[in-house]
């Protein structure tokens, strides 16, 4: 969907301080489900949907791939922030994905408890594509 003149909802962080305010949008954006609170974090796109009775966050990464953890929260602000700590998880993840690769190929880790590991690792968290 495109939004043109339209007001959607901009949010900033300010170190801890969230604060919000309605902008007229001057050039078109694409908002992959048409979301009014849209941010960026790690390079990550963070959309705040309306739920309900509440908000959800999906995260989208450069290259589209989609995490979420299907909680609603009563506050948009609350499922920006669940958004950006779900990034750092996955990112966190990744990172540990990585050494346990280097340990695997390093014969440090047998075949069994690499994939075990890795296993759990990508349990943790819920990528769907």
């Amino acid at each position: 969907m495109l939004l043109n003149q339209t007001r959607c909802l901009v949010s900033y962080a300010d170190s801890n301080n969230l604060s919000e305010f309605p902008t007229n949008i001057e050039k078109p954006v694409t908002c992959m489900n048409s979301a009014c609170l849209t941010d960026f974090y790690r390079g990550w796109m963070i959309e705040v949907v309306p739920q309900g009775i509440g908000y959800t966050s999906v995260c989208y990464s450069p290259s589209r791939q989609r995490i979420d953890d299907d909680v609603v929260y009563s506050r948009d602000f609350l499922a920006l922030n669940a958004g950006k700590a779900l990034v750092d998880l996955y990112l966190a993840c990744q990172q540990f994905s990585g050494v346990l690769r280097e340990l695997y190929e390093s014969d440090k880790l047998e075949y069994e408890e690499w994939r075990s590991l890795s296993q759990s690792i990508t349990d943790t968290i819920g990528v769907s594509r």
